[in-house]
């Protein structure tokens, strides 16, 4: 029995992303699941795919913590420099 490579939501959400299916794709999700999307586009190398998707959703951390790792992955994917800074 094999295990999944990726979470499944996330896989999920990466094929509508890349076949425009942007009317079933959530508005807002929690940070562990934009983070394992994040990994998915990076594994797959589809960064190209990603850019409309950071637009419809509003990433920024809330505060500096233990989940920075997190936002910096998922900023570095959907490249906004903002969440550097």
């Amino acid at each position: 029995k094999f295990k999944a490579m990726f979470d499944l939501v996330a896989f999920d959400t990466v094929i509508k992303i890349i076949y425009g299916r942007s009317r079933d794709i959530p508005r807002t999700m929690n940070l562990e699941l934009l983070a394992e999307i994040a990994a998915v586009f990076n594994d797959l190398e589809c960064h190209d795919n990603v850019g409309y998707f950071a637009d419809l959703i509003d990433i920024a951390p809330p505060i500096v913590c233990e989940e920075i790792a997190q936002f910096i992955l998922i900023s570095f994917l959907f490249t906004d420099p903002i969440l550097f800074q």
